[in-house]
């Protein structure tokens, strides 16, 4: 009897860093090869949708790196489409009422 879990597909962040690691890059060479931020290419890695500028970026991000990596966008997408469903939650801060 097996008793390993049925092993989940790997998420969007683990498949980008690793993909990025097969091929031996940091994050700063992946910056210069993509044109996107450092900062925005570890919030992928780090699946924190929420420090990307927006959700129209994170496509355009996602696709970007992804071609980068060698990786199919349109699977990563297709793949996990309530990472890019989610709802816009920028909280500026309470007013005093």
């Amino acid at each position: 009897m097996d008793t390993h879990p049925q092993s989940e597909p790997l998420g969007i962040g683990e498949r980008l860093r690793n993909a990025r690691e097969a091929r031996g890059l940091t994050l700063a060479a992946a910056e210069t090869l993509t044109r996107i931020r450092a900062v925005y290419l570890q919030a992928l890695e780090e699946e924190r949708f929420d420090r990307l500028p927006g959700r129209m970026y994170i496509r355009g991000f996602l696709r970007t790196y992804a071609n980068v990596l060698g990786l199919n966008p349109d699977e990563l997408t297709q793949a996990y489409p309530q990472a890019f469903t989610a709802p816009e939650q920028r909280i500026i801060g309470a007013l005093p009422v």
